[in-house]
């Protein structure tokens, strides 16, 4: 069952990537706050952070609103360590 739960997850994230590249747009709702940054759920399986060394994520970091506050940006890379997707040139769109 560990390694059946690994290939999904390996898949999971195969999908990811191929669905979010670099350079894309993408928007999603704030999940949480984390040592990096934000996480933003782009899809049920799919996640973004939102580095907090972004000037504009540092600044609002504690003030959003998860399930409520959107942010938006443009694919940068991934973290390949915490399956994240990392994003850029941010926007946030509170409700």
């Amino acid at each position: 069952q560990v390694q059946q739960y690994l290939q999904e997850e390996a898949a999971n994230w195969a999908r990811t990537q191929s669905a979010y590249s670099i350079g894309a747009r993408v928007e999603g709702f704030v999940a949480h706050t984390h040592p990096k940054g934000v996480v933003v759920q782009l899809s049920e399986t799919s996640r973004a952070l939102a580095p907090s060394t972004d000037p504009l994520i540092h600044d609002q970091m504690f003030k959003l609103r998860p399930l409520l506050d959107k942010i938006a940006g443009i694919v940068a890379g991934y973290d390949e360590e915490d399956q994240f997707v990392i994003l850029k040139l941010l926007e946030i769109h509170t409700e």
